[in-house]
């Protein structure tokens, strides 16, 4: 989805009606298939562990390593993965936009969750509910970035200390003022400062320097920080939740000058198939 000069992505669980309509309502999205979705529509434990690990891996040797493991334990499960549709649209591997590491819409399932006690009450309650869980919401992570210590946030300084961590053994070649050669542990990579972008592809995906790009900019005495995407510096995330929600008032305090109607929730609706927990039970047994 393209909203001024801010592109973002869209995940979704593959539903056909969500498929159909971004093409004609969002033409400029760039829109994915969540593994976690994928990997429910298989009863071995073994392909659904392996689905995930190849939706997630950015090196495309190593997604046809765990396809053919796929493969092995089920020719069909490999068909059916293989007939989904482009590949960019559910493995990492061969996604070219970045993807800050999201396979999955836990986002969204964590969002629903929250929401659990406020769904089945009557309009007026559910968005009061979500009104005020939103407002909670701001004040406690506004509360948490002006406690960040440095300019990105706690999340991100924790993993650029981990991939320096990780780079401390590896080897660098300079070819280039910006271009270095990284011998790691196990593979060989090309980062390119300028570019900000690594062969390992986890800088471009991430939008964090990997372990290599942090080698390299300790060896230049470079801070590692202004590396970072803008969506992980600390003025990104104080300006996202800088905003106050004022409480609502209290139903004694409502205009009382339109016509009294009591709102219900609407009726419940049973869905063709079978439940969720019908799946659950057929998998473990």
């Amino acid at each position: 989805m393209c909203i001024g000069n801010v592109k973002f992505q869209l995940a979704h669980d593959r539903h056909k009606s969500i498929i159909q309509a971004v093409p004609k309502i969002l033409p400029k999205a760039c829109h994915m298939y969540c593994a976690q979705h994928m990997s429910l529509k298989y009863g071995n434990a073994k392909v659904r562990w392996l689905l995930k690990e190849a939706a997630k891996t950015l090196n495309q040797n190593e997604f046809w390593g765990l396809m053919l493991q796929i493969w092995a334990i089920s020719p069909k499960a490999y068909h059916n993965l293989m007939a989904i549709g482009p590949l960019n649209k559910w493995a990492s591997a061969f996604q070219e936009k970045p993807r800050y590491g999201i396979i999955y819409t836990n986002h969204v399932e964590s969002w629903n969750r929250m929401i659990i006690p406020e769904r089945m009450l009557p309009a007026t309650n559910l968005v009061e509910g979500i009104h005020a869980n939103i407002m909670r919401h701001y004040r406690d992570y506004r509360v948490d970035g002006e406690k960040f210590k440095t300019p990105v946030t706690k999340w991100c300084h924790e993993q650029i200390l981990h991939n320096a961590w990780r780079g401390r053994t590896f080897t660098r070649e300079k070819t280039s003022p910006t271009i270095w050669t990284v011998y790691g542990e196990s593979r060989t990579c090309v980062v390119d400062l300028n570019a900000r972008e690594c062969t390992c592809k986890w800088w471009q995906t991430m939008g964090i320097p990997c372990e290599h790009a942090v080698s390299v900019i300790r060896e230049c005495q470079m801070d590692p920080y202004t590396f970072c995407g803008v969506y992980y510096k600390r003025e990104t995330y104080m300006e996202t939740y800088k905003k106050n929600w004022r409480p609502t008032r209290g139903k004694d305090e409502w205009p009382k000058d339109r016509v009294s109607r009591k709102i219900i929730p609407p009726l419940p609706c049973v869905m063709p198939g079978r439940t969720s927990k019908e799946k659950e039970k057929e998998r473990q047994t």
